[in-house]
C-alpha cells in the first residue's frame, strides 16, 4: 500500500481576506440600509413641510383676502361718516331755521 503523504497547503492570508471582504459587504449592507431610512425620513420630513408650506399659503391668501375687505369697508365707513357729517349738518340748519321761524311766528302783544 502506497502512503498518503499528501501535504495540504492552506494559504491562511487569503482565507483571511475572504472574511474580511464578507465583513466590508455586511458592513456596507448595514450602512446603505441605513442611508436609506435616513433618505426615506428626510422626504418624508420634506413632504410635511412642503403641506405646512402649502396650508401657510392658503391662510396667507385668506389674510390678503380679509384685509382688502377691511380696506374696501373702511373706505366705505369714512364715506358714511362724511355722509353723516352733511346729514347732521343739515339737521342743525334745519333746527336753526326752525327756531327763526318760531321766533318769528311769536305775537308780541303791547298794551
Amino acid at each position: 500500500m502506497e502512503e498518503d503523504n499528501d501535504e495540504i497547503e492552506i494559504d491562511f492570508s487569503k482565507i483571511k481576506n475572504i472574511f474580511k471582504k464578507k465583513r466590508k459587504e455586511d458592513e456596507l449592507k448595514k450602512v446603505e440600509k441605513k442611508a436609506e431610512e435616513t433618505k426615506k425620513k428626510i422626504e418624508k420630513e420634506i413632504e410635511e413641510k412642503e403641506e405646512e408650506i402649502e396650508e401657510l399659503e392658503e391662510k396667507e391668501e385668506a389674510v390678503e383676502e380679509v384685509e382688502k375687505e377691511i380696506k374696501k369697508e373702511e373706505k366705505e365707513a369714512k364715506k358714511a361718516d362724511k355722509e353723516d357729517i352733511k346729514i347732521e349738518k343739515k339737521i342743525e340748519d334745519s333746527k336753526e331755521k326752525l327756531d327763526e321761524i318760531e321766533d318769528d311766528d311769536e305775537i308780541s302783544f303791547d298794551f
